[in-house]
């Protein structure tokens, strides 16, 4: 039996959110999450029951998830400017020492605030 491809040409993209829902997101992922690194891992000290469980920068996560929310504001052309779009690029890129079993560095998380401030800039003033 042949598989046929889908036609996909006349499909229209749908956006996965709106520029508010990204400006909303980018700032709560900045300025709602720790900078904090402690000594020991988050999930040892921190009950998961207690509302900061999850709310620390350095978790794998945090990194993961605001990988995932770049790339989707990529992809829905949330991002227009070239540099910006380089810049996004590059952080996508970057190993961050989560995925080796390390624990994130300051320079990661400043990592993740300076593209976050990039994008939230451009966002804001678009």
């Amino acid at each position: 039996m042949k598989h046929e491809q889908p036609n996909l040409k006349n499909k229209e993209k749908e956006t996965l959110f709106d520029k508010k829902w990204y400006q909303e997101r980018f700032h709560w992922l900045r300025d709602e999450h720790l900078d904090d690194l402690p000594e020991e891992d988050v999930r040892n000290i921190i009950p998961s029951n207690d509302p900061r469980y999850n709310m620390f920068k350095c978790q794998g996560n945090y990194i993961s998830g605001l990988k995932y929310d770049l790339e989707s504001a990529l992809m829905d052309g949330m991002i227009r400017d070239e540099s910006l779009k380089k810049d996004v690029k590059e952080f996508l890129k970057f190993k961050f020492g989560f995925s080796e079993g390390k624990f994130t560095t300051r320079e990661e998380i400043d990592k993740c605030n300076t593209i976050l401030d990039k994008v939230i800039d451009y966002l804001d003033n678009k």
